[in-house]
């Protein structure tokens, strides 16, 4: 591959506002979201590997005032640690 060319990627980033990684650990998570210019849109927050962690992931999303279909998110879980999702 070339300096130059980009890797394929199934998802078109183009279309999404916000991305979000998270980092599934076995007792706690990490988050945070990027805009397209790489700027924080949520600064980096640490939460439970629960349900109530991931609501409260999902209640600081929802402050951002993206739309869903507009946010990106790609979780990253090392183990089974994932598997309360």
């Amino acid at each position: 591959m070339g300096q130059t060319e980009r890797p394929s990627s199934p998802v078109d980033a183009s279309s999404f506002q916000d991305v979000v990684g998270v980092d599934i650990g076995s007792q706690t998570c990490s988050c945070c979201a990027l805009k397209p210019d790489k700027s924080q849109a949520l600064k980096p927050l640490e939460f439970a590997n629960a349900p109530a962690g991931f609501t409260q992931v999902q209640e600081h999303l929802e402050h951002l005032g993206v739309p869903a279909n507009h946010l990106l998110i790609g979780l990253e879980a090392t183990s089974r640690y994932g598997e309360n999702l």
